[in-house]
This record gives structure tokens, C-alpha cells and sequence, in this order.
């Protein structure tokens, strides 16, 4: 006896979105107010190849979308919903960060560690890591600070709230701001991750000594970008970008150069050099290219090398010829209340060191042209991220216990190409940074009176 077997059962046809997209215009031009003619859902599918099911519910949901002015989801929705089931459970998620909170965390550097403290293969428990069932993180080493520096912070943040017309808090626009800071810059890096093809030699980076590769220190002015109504173009906020390094004579002869040949030279910055250059370089650079009002005010750290607010030279420099100039000192270890050390410093680096140099002209050049090469809207991102920095140490009594904020600044840009100039300050925020100076004014009273 014959049997007979089943039928073929016919492969299920994925459309790619174009292919949907095509389906959807098609049953779009011969739709009368988005309800398709008898048989054009099965003519559609007979063209494609595919089922009417199909069809019908892509043309169902593209429906749906045009109704409700959204764009049409070409997408086939099978992501994240097809294949093998996952077997970690919730309660294995759970179970298993419970047993990393109880391992020390001097045993929790590695995988390799933490893999052998728990009793799970290391190629599992990095599949773990990759699946999100737990997470990577690397600590770095931040200023400690004592109650008096807490203090100085948050009166320094909270300087920068005002009341808006509406009466909401607001940070200051900070557009009389210009900060100032120093950083090496280096010609090379003594670490350096590369992307290589799979037969591709690696690059081999050597040097006679990595503490004494050529690096030279920058003095950089930085203000916010904005419109210059004077000149009826955007400033990009950037004042300037000067090295300490001079030309001097070469005092013996080798190999690359003659005895008396120039060679730039870096050269030690202390206070007697910082205060000439501020008041001979970067003063008149500020006058000559700031593009508003006559009033602006310098930020600085308190590194050694720096003047005093009231150093005698300096504020004559600063009101020389009728402009209102002032220098207001950051809190000390505070880092993260300069826009250069919180962002900008880092992009500039980046950009530098995709240029190659050899010589110690080269790297001031290439920083020089990394400089003006920056896009203006890194500068504006990183004084917005700044008043965020602010919310947030006050959020935390002043300290720097707490994550740079997340603003999605893509989604904040205005018309004109810039971002707001300031953020809205949270009044819960505010009102607790006010009861934290108001109760350390109380704690000092009581000392002065025991």
C-alpha cells in the first residue's frame, strides 16, 4: 500500500522594510480615504509573494499610524520576540546580584577573580555581563573635602540661581564668564588603542623614558559662544590658547642641529610669570575680541602659580580703559566647576592627538590648530553641563559624590544652532542647599560662643 505523504508546507516569506514600504504605497494609491478596494490586499500579496495575513497586517498598521500622525512602522517586529527563550529569570537576576553584594570588593577587580570567588566559569559570567545581568564600573579618585570646602561649594553654586521673571529658579547664562586653567600637553601617549585588520602587524610604540616625553603647558581662556550683535556674526566663545615655551639658542652642538640654532624651550610658571602674562597676553586679548557688554569676570583655581583677586598690577589691568574686569577664584579642589578641566580640556586632546608631530613646534601647532578647530558647540555643550554640575553637587551638600547628568542636548538645541543659555534649577535642590548653609551658619555660632 502507497502512503501518502503531506504536502510541502510552504516557507513563511519575511518582507524587508523597503519592501513593506512599497506594499504600503501601493495599497496607499488605490485606497479611497485609507480603506483598500475589494481584492487589492490579495493582488498586493500575490505580488510580493507572501500571504494575505501578511498583507493585511501591515496594512493594518500602517493605518493606524497615518491616523495617528506618527510615521509608518516598516519594521517587521519580530526583534527581541523570536528565537530561543532566555533562561534568566528574575529570579536569577536577582539571586545573582545578591551574591556579588556579598562578595568583598577587593574581589570584585576582575572577572577572573569574581568568577572563582562565586564558583562560576568565567566564560558564563562574562556572558552574564554582556546580557546586563550585572554591570562594570570604574572608580576614580575625586578631591576629599572638608566642611568648610562642602560649605564653600555650595555658596559658590548657589550663586549662580536667580528667580526668572516667571518665578522659577533659573541658572545665570554665565555669558560674563571667561575661566581660565593650565594642562599639559603631551606629543605622545604612552598608552594607545588601535583598531587593526586581522593580518595587520601591531604598532610598536616605544620611548628611552615615559617621564620624559615632550609635553608643554597651555594657558587657555575660555568664554560661552553667542551672538556678536556688533560684528552680526556667532562668537565661538574662545579667547585664546597660549604655550609657556620660548625660542632660545641651543647651548651645544648634535646631531639634528648646530650650536646657536633657536629651539622652542618650555619654561617653569610661577606667580611672577602667570601675572605678566595675564596682564601683558590674555587681558588684552579678552578686550580685544569680547563682543558684549565691558564687564567679565575671570574663574581660576587656586593653583600656586595664581594671583590674588586684589593683586594690585592685575585689577589695573582689568579696569584699564573703562572696562568693569574681576577675577573670582573657583572653591578649592573643585575641578568640576571649570568648564575646561569638566569637558573641554578632554576634547582638545582628543582632537590633538589624531595629528601627528615630531618635534616639540609640531605639538604646539597641532594644538594650536586642535584649538580652532573645535567646534563651537562643544563649548556650549560643556557650560550647559556645568549649571547641571552645579545642581548636582548641591544636590549632595557640596560634595562630588554624584553622576554628571544626562541632558540629551541634541534634543535642547534652538534654532539658531545653540543651546539654551541656562537650565532650570530644581527648588527642591535649591531649598535644600539653603538649609545646609543655614545650618552650617548655626554650628559655627555655637562654636564661636563655647
Amino acid at each position: 500500500m502507497t502512503l501518502l505523504s503531506a504536502p510541502p508546507r510552504p516557507s513563511r516569506k519575511n518582507l524587508t522594510p523597503e519592501q513593506r514600504a512599497a506594499a504600503v504605497a501601493v495599497l496607499l494609491s488605490v485606497s479611497v480615504k485609507l480603506e483598500a478596494p475589494y481584492g487589492a490586499i490579495a493582488m498586493c500579496a500575490a505580488n510580493f509573494d507572501v500571504s494575505v495575513d501578511q498583507i493585511s497586517r501591515l496594512w493594518k498598521r500602517a493605518v493606524r499610524d497615518i491616523k495617528a500622525s506618527r510615521p509608518i512602522n516598516y519594521q517587521s517586529g519580530r526583534k527581541g520576540r523570536s528565537g530561543r527563550k532566555t533562561r534568566l529569570s528574575d529570579e536569577f537576576w536577582n539571586d545573582l546580584n545578591h551574591a556579588i553584594e556579598l562578595v568583598p570588593l577587593e574581589d570584585r577587580t576582575n572577572i577572573r577573580t569574581l568568577a572563582s570567588t562565586l564558583g562560576i566559569p568565567k566564560s558564563t559570567l562574562h556572558d552574564y555581563l554582556l546580557a546586563g545581568v550585572f554591570r562594570c564600573h570604574t572608580a576614580s579618585a575625586k578631591p576629599m573635602f572638608t566642611d568648610i570646602q562642602r560649605i564653600a561649594r555650595v555658596k559658590f553654586a548657589i550663586t549662580f540661581v536667580h528667580k526668572s521673571s516667571l518665578g522659577s529658579l533659573r541658572f545665570d547664562d554665565m555669558m560674563d564668564r571667561i575661566h581660565l586653567d593650565e594642562k599639559w600637553f603631551y606629543l605622545a601617549k604612552d598608552k594607545q588603542r588601535y583598531y587593526l585588520a586581522e593580518h595587520e602587524d601591531a604598532p610598536h610604540l616605544c620611548v628611552k623614558n615615559k617621564n620624559f616625553i615632550v609635553k608643554v603647558m597651555f594657558l587657555v581662556a575660555l568664554a560661552r559662544s553667542r551672538w556678536d550683535a556688533q560684528n552680526h556674526r556667532l562668537w565661538d566663545g574662545k579667547v585664546g590658547c597660549w604655550p609657556f615655551a620660548v625660542y632660545e639658542p641651543a647651548e651645544r652642538s648634535s646631531k639634528n642641529r648646530p650650536a646657536g640654532t633657536l629651539e622652542m624651550k618650555t619654561f617653569t610658571v610661577d606667580r611672577d610669570i602667570y601675572r605678566r602674562c595675564l596682564c601683558s597676553v590674555v587681558i588684552p586679548e579678552i578686550k580685544r575680541v569680547w563682543p558684549s557688554r565691558k564687564r567679565f569676570v575671570l574663574q581660576h583655581d587656586n593653583a600656586k602659580p595664581h594671583v590674588d583677586a586684589s593683586d594690585p598690577e592685575v585689577v589695573a589691568a582689568l579696569t584699564e580703559g573703562g572696562w568693569d574686569g574681576s577675577i573670582h577664584p573657583q572653591p578649592a579642589n573643585s575641578p568640576d566647576f571649570n568648564v575646561l578641566d569638566l569637558g573641554f580640556f578632554a576634547s582638545l586632546q582628543s582632537l590633538q592627538h589624531r595629528k601627528k608631530a615630531r618635534s616639540i613646534e609640531e605639538l604646539v601647532d597641532n594644538v594650536d590648530e586642535a584649538f580652532r578647530e573645535l567646534p563651537m558647540t562643544n563649548i556650549d555643550r560643556v557650560f550647559l553641563t556645568l549649571q547641571s554640575v552645579l545642581q548636582a553637587s548641591m544636590d549632595v551638600d557640596g560634595g562630588n559624590k554624584y553622576l554628571i547628568p544626562h541632558l540629551g542636548k541634541d534634543k535642547l538645541v534652538q534654532g539658531n544652532g545653540l543651546l539654551p543659555p541656562s537650565l532650570k534649577c530644581s527648588g527642591r535642590v535649591f531649598r535644600k542647599a539653603e538649609a545646609f548653609l543655614s545650618s552650617a551658619e548655626t554650628e559655627a555660632e555655637k562654636e564661636k560662643r563655647t
